[in-house]
């Protein structure tokens, strides 16, 4: 005879698989029961790709808080997982998942410990997309509870860690959203602290002509926003030589 754990956890496991096979054309519509099962019988692999499609298909119904529910419940699974690249690249994609839900629902307070972890994890594994989804919810974030200093220091940051890393996919749209910053708060001083050697960098690895996903020609941008503040700095002969960049490039690329 079995323990009664082990009873338990076998007769849960035999639930979930007779509906895997029973209705392997509709798992969706089971979704909600079949992580319980492979939960129960300490399935973890299973459960956790099943707690994600029932968070999923919650959100998919616009159904805010059971996708959360569930979601979490695959995070309690994967955390006890190793850390191995594949886990860590699942976790990415699980924390964005619920940033996108805990910004529907406001931006509480347990949204930035998410955004911090998956900021980590993105920077571990390298990678400028997640790196540069964090950062920017990051700084939304604090900016939404009027923490204005705090957002613009965390994009001052990242941007000082990306130039050194050199990952300009990253940099340059976080750049530029620090760009608009300086700007309006006035900033000429930081802004070309921190832009040129930006424009440099794109330069230095030809890229001027590369969009960056911007609606319009990124580098010209970044140049515009270096002329106007060393202009403001009575440095004109910097200021004359990144108009003249950013008419170049933009006039090239017909922007």
């Amino acid at each position: 005879r079995y323990p009664k754990r082990s009873s338990g956890s076998n007769y849960h496991q035999k639930i979930g698989e007779a509906i895997e096979q029973l209705h392997s054309e509709r798992l969706e519509e089971y979704s909600g029961i079949l992580p319980y099962h492979f939960h129960k019988a300490e399935d973890q692999a299973k459960a956790y790709e099943y707690y994600i499609h029932a968070g999923d298909r919650a959100a998919g119904k616009y159904s805010n808080e059971e996708a959360i529910n569930s979601y979490h419940q695959a995070r309690s699974i994967i955390e006890q997982f190793s850390a191995t690249q594949e886990v860590k690249i699942k976790k990415i994609s699980l924390y964005t998942s619920i940033t996108n839900l805990y910004f529907i629902r406001g931006m509480p307070d347990q949204m930035l410990e998410v955004l911090q972890t998956g900021e980590k994890l993105a920077k571990e594994l390298n990678d400028e997309k997640s790196i540069l989804f964090f950062a920017n919810y990051i700084n939304t974030y604090h900016l939404a509870r009027g923490n204005v200093e705090l957002g613009l220091s965390h994009i001052e940051e990242s941007c000082k860690e990306l130039l050194t890393t050199k990952q300009l996919d990253s940099l340059v749209p976080l750049s530029i959203n620090l760009g608009f910053a300086y700007q309006v708060s006035c900033e000429d001083k930081k802004m070309i602290r921190i832009i040129p050697k930006v424009i440099q960098l794109i330069e230095k690895q030809n890229r001027q002509f590369d969009s960056f996903d911007f609606l319009t020609c990124a580098y010209s941008f970044l140049c515009v926003f270096a002329s106007v503040s060393f202009a403001e700095l009575g440095c004109f002969n910097e200021a004359t030589s990144c108009v003249e960049k950013a008419i170049q490039v933009a006039d090239k690329v017909g922007d």
